[in-house]
């Protein structure tokens, strides 16, 4: 099943509401980091073009 650009564009705002969310406590750090990496990817030219359009590219 192809991953459509709203579907992806809607995946990136809950992750980046989540990661919002989260403590600065110690055992949130891998999670946080994790999330980070996730919404790099998701931010990131490749996955981007992946998809066909730039529309998640922010930066």
């Amino acid at each position: 099943m192809p991953v459509r650009q709203k579907d992806a564009q809607r995946a990136l705002e809950l992750l980046q509401q989540y990661r919002s969310k989260q403590g600065s406590a110690e055992e949130d750090r891998q999670l946080t980091q994790s999330l980070d990496r996730v919404i790099n990817v998701f931010q990131s030219q490749l996955f981007s073009a992946l998809l066909g359009k730039n529309i998640l590219h922010n930066k």
